[in-house]
């Protein structure tokens, strides 16, 4: 770092040694000329000498000028035609990030190239705060769901490279904020890519995360449905026992879920919900921070950092265990016979067995 200041100080000074020297020599030389024909005997030196000697003396220094004046123009030049060069090399980069930003600094259109430029100081922004932070910012609901899309392509491609040695899985966590999916519009493509995902029998274990009221809400006894002022996740918790758990589902042995109080643990709850993907190396890949924007549009952030990724990996473990699975919660909390919770789950076409299926934890 010093190197580069002192190298930068250096080549920001006004005056170096040959301007130095030609500015003493302008001062010196007549003076010395001037000293010569005072000086010396006017017996040993004619008049006619003399007015040579000062004429050359007074003349050095409009030479001397000259000499500067050229000298600074070649510098002058050179630090042009240095500058041109560098320009050239950085043109050449700025054109070769990316073919449509080339096609839009060759359009020679002003408007065109200010609105490119703009947008490209825009992105730099963007990709410094990921390089600085490890982390993307909230992305816009588009940029969310190409990041789910990149995700779930990189694990199918796993799939079906992998085929019988295939060991991924996803790993995801929800709070069941209301109306999380919406059922069109861009998130009906994403529903979608889900059903392919389960159709490729790609395995799947999610963290749920639910609240005291919802707890009360199922313990009660005879059983009543809350409405969405009291318990605000009850209608998106049962949506997803209908995906999973509904009696024509096909998922049922494919997706395995474990609930957890947001009050359990301070992190978990800080995550809000994510999505993630383990492939078969044991590379893992996290959207996360789940949360709904102004506009009641969701979004998350993309997170970069290797050792941030195991450690929330690791979290979630703790509480992917037995005792915490959707099954073994219900049956602890929930009232059986008729009137009960269990009972309003049976009227709503979900069963689920005492024991959830095995599903084998990916490679550490």
């Amino acid at each position: 770092m010093m190197q580069h200041e002192k190298k930068d100080t250096e080549g920001t000074k006004k005056w170096h040694a040959t301007d130095i020297l030609i500015l003493a020599a302008q001062i010196v030389l007549p003076l010395l000329a001037l000293l010569i024909t005072w000086k010396a005997p006017t017996s040993s030196i004619a008049e006619d000498t003399k007015l040579a000697i000062i004429g050359l003396g007074l003349l050095v220094p409009l030479i001397l000028t000259q000499v500067s004046i050229t000298v600074g123009q070649n510098k002058s030049e050179m630090s042009v035609q240095e500058l041109e060069r560098h320009l050239q090399k950085l043109d050449d980069r700025i054109n070769h990030i990316h073919p449509t930003l080339e096609t839009a600094l060759h359009s020679k259109n002003d408007r065109v190239m200010r609105f490119a430029l703009k947008r490209m100081a825009e992105t730099n922004k963007i990709i410094q705060y990921a390089a600085t932070n490890l982390r993307s910012d909230y992305l816009k609901p588009g940029e969310y769901l190409d990041e789910l899309d990149y995700l779930a392509d990189l694990i199918i491609k796993d799939k079906k490279l992998k085929k019988k040695n295939f060991s991924g899985e996803i790993w995801a966590m929800t709070s069941f904020a209301p109306d999380e999916w919406t059922v069109d519009g861009l998130y009906s493509a994403w529903t979608s890519r889900m059903t392919e995902l389960y159709n490729l029998d790609i395995k799947m274990q999610r963290l749920c995360m639910v609240n005291d009221a919802f707890v009360r809400a199922i313990s009660q006894y005879p059983f009543t449905e809350p409405t969405k002022d009291e318990v605000p996740i009850f209608s998106e918790f049962m949506a997803l026992l209908k995906t999973y758990y509904g009696v024509d589902s096909k998922r049922r042995n494919v997706a395995r879920h474990y609930i957890v109080r947001d009050s359990a643990n301070a992190d978990l709850k800080n995550a809000h919900g994510f999505f993630a993907i383990i492939l078969s190396s044991g590379e893992m890949h996290i959207l996360t921070g789940e949360t709904i924007d102004i506009y009641g549009s969701l979004s998350a952030y993309a997170l970069f950092d290797e050792v941030e990724i195991k450690k929330l990996h690791g979290l979630c473990k703790k509480y992917m265990v037995k005792n915490n699975s959707l099954e073994a919660f219900i049956q602890l909390h929930a009232k059986e016979g008729k009137g009960g919770f269990i009972d309003y789950l049976h009227r709503s076409g979900i069963t689920f067995n005492a024991v959830p299926p095995h599903i084998p934890p990916p490679p550490a």
